[in-house]
């Protein structure tokens, strides 16, 4: 971001999952990968986030799966950093998709909102 070549999309979204949440902090988007930062606050003690199970999906059929992730552990829950593929030209909005058994959610972030950093 510091040399421009990355987009910065401030997400400050929240997603209730059961009863936990999900907080999406910020995308970055670079030629050589996709970037999610976001938190997890569980309801229940001991759960952690499968960052494997979220991956982003595109209107023109793409899916990017998860390629690494850092998560810290705090008594809150979890910050998490998780690195996908770059997304193929063109891409307006990315779909997050998230399946761990029974617990699931889908939400859309249009990537017309970035700014440039």
């Amino acid at each position: 971001m510091n040399d421009g070549d990355a987009i910065l999309i401030g997400l400050d979204k929240k997603i209730d999952l059961d009863n936990d949440k999900i907080l999406l902090r910020h995308l970055v988007i670079a030629a050589d990968a996709t970037t999610l930062i976001f938190e997890v606050h569980p309801d229940e003690n001991g759960w952690t986030f499968p960052e494997g199970a979220l991956t982003l999906k595109d209107k023109q059929g793409n899916t990017y799966k998860n390629k690494a992730s850092y998560a810290s552990g705090y008594t809150w829950g979890q910050y998490i950093v998780s690195d996908y593929p770059p997304l193929e030209d063109g891409v307006e909005a990315i779909t997050l998709d998230f399946e761990w058994f029974d617990r699931s959610f889908q939400k859309e972030i249009p990537l017309n909102q970035g700014e440039i950093k």
